[in-house]
């Protein structure tokens, strides 16, 4: 279904070569997990390819040593581990508009910090055992989102964010200013 006149696959294998090469850049691994989004492009390839072949495929743009320091996992998630335990940073099926809803139950299951991404909301925040939960956006501009302005809705206002990890603490420019 389309959501979006302006995307399309040339356009969407642009950015996302252009934001990974930018990323690595500046971090020597990147790991691509596996989101709705991508879940929906490989059933539109009938699952004839693994996910990592159709990473490499949309970023073809990528030089041999680039790909190398790339990781990609079929799963939705993985493990960070840093001197303040380890991050489970995920991409989750699951939405809530009740902020941090999502990554307080995965703390309790997990027992570890929690980054959980598809929110398109932002929050910060402890869970009761001092876990750190982090909710994050996304990459998106919201005023150019043709469908968020189609359909009301109660979910809470789309907010871009994203969190960097720097010696096991939370940074998220969004809500610090960092």
């Amino acid at each position: 279904m389309p959501k979006q006149v302006g995307a399309g696959f040339e356009r969407e294998s642009a950015v996302a070569n252009r934001v990974v090469k930018h990323l690595l850049r500046h971090f020597d691994e990147v790991v691509i997990a596996l989101g709705n989004h991508d879940d929906r492009l490989q059933r539109r390839l009938d699952y004839a390819t693994s996910f990592d072949q159709t990473v490499r495929m949309v970023l073809h743009e990528l030089t041999s040593s680039e790909r190398a320091r790339l990781r990609v996992t079929n799963r939705d998630h993985f493990i960070v581990d840093t001197d303040e335990g380890p991050w489970r940073v995920c991409h989750t099926r699951q939405y809530s508009k009740v902020q941090l809803s999502v990554p307080l139950q995965l703390a309790t299951i997990h027992q570890m910090h929690v980054a959980a991404a598809h929110r398109h909301h932002t929050a910060l925040g402890f869970h009761p055992a001092g876990f750190r939960l982090a909710e994050l956006g996304g990459m998106f501009d919201a005023a150019r989102t043709e469908y968020l302005h189609r359909w009301s809705t109660t979910f809470p206002k789309w907010q871009p964010s994203y969190m960097i990890l720097r010696d096991g603490r939370m940074i998220c420019p969004a809500l610090s200013g960092e």
